[in-house]
């Protein structure tokens, strides 16, 4: 797929439009103690490595390296002609990137839910040692998404709940999943440009959208940034990276190519928790 990279360990984004660190919870009972489960203290754990390369999950050729973190194992059913009981996902503010690390016998499954919009872009990955760790998607009226795979991108279909099931390997395992909905950018009415302000949430990237038309300029800086970070653009349909944040660079201007949303990704250095205002222009 052209939105991900395949590693050999374990990542996987989540989206929606609010935006912070991961919280799991599971659906009808009362929300665990988060510190006592390691969910958000995994995403903060995460070592400097693991949070630098996370932008490989928005860009289409960069691998990803990561430890696994501790999780409660989830045994729960596969999906039937009814709705599994799962794990709720959700975002704070300020997140577009989730990821969830477990631990999953062969054979197993496990289920997460998680709200999202209609039409909204999405990005999930499944990583594990073996590589047979594999994931399937459908709705919250039981259509199916995605099947047994290790990576998609696409649109989704309708407002609601979607579900995730995690398929385990040939043996028991730890896997990462992780699912990234970047945050539309919103013009004003007659306006050319838009400006946004942000912070790096655990030191995981934020990502964004904006449609363009072929021929028009884009121009996008960064600026009041209160630690090192960098710029990462690509297109949502063909794929192609204009610009890499290895480059270190936190302006860039090009011609856009076609017509289509391009994600635009704000990459902090080593894993920081950056403060940033981001302009985009469209003319």
């Amino acid at each position: 797929m052209n939105g991900f990279i395949r590693t050999s360990l374990f990542v996987l984004l989540l989206f929606m439009p609010a935006c912070g660190t991961l919280q799991i919870t599971v659906e009808g009972t009362p929300a665990p103690d988060l510190a006592a489960t390691g969910t958000v203290g995994a995403l903060q754990a995460q070592n400097s490595v693991l949070a630098t390369r996370i932008a490989a999950l928005n860009s289409p050729t960069e691998a990803v390296t990561a430890t696994p973190s501790p999780q409660p194992a989830a045994s729960l059913m596969p999906p039937t002609a009814y709705l599994p009981v799962a794990m709720r996902i959700t975002f704070l503010n300020g997140a577009t990137v989730g990821m969830v690390n477990a631990p999953i016998q062969a054979g197993q499954y496990q289920n997460y839910v998680l709200k999202a919009f209609q039409g909204q872009p999405m990005f999930v990955y499944v990583g594990s040692l073996n590589n047979d760790v594999t994931v399937s998607m459908m709705t919250q009226d039981g259509a199916n998404i995605l099947s047994g795979v290790v990576s998609w991108q696409g649109r989704l279909p309708q407002t609601g709940d979607y579900y995730l099931t995690i398929h385990g390997g040939a043996s028991t395992e730890n896997f990462s999943l992780a699912v990234t909905i970047p945050s539309p950018i919103q013009f004003a009415s007659g306006a050319t440009s838009a400006t946004v302000v942000g912070n790096t949430v655990a030191g995981y990237d934020v990502s964004y959208t904006v449609y363009a038309g072929k021929g028009q300029n884009m121009d996008v800086e960064l600026s009041n940034l209160s630690d090192k970070a960098s710029l990462s653009i690509y297109g949502f349909i063909d794929g192609q990276r204009y610009l890499r944040s290895e480059k270190g660079q936190t302006s860039y201007h090009f011609v856009l190519p076609s017509t289509q949303d391009y994600v635009i990704v704000v990459v902090p250095a080593a894993g920081r928790q950056v403060s940033y205002t981001m302009r985009v222009q469209i003319q």
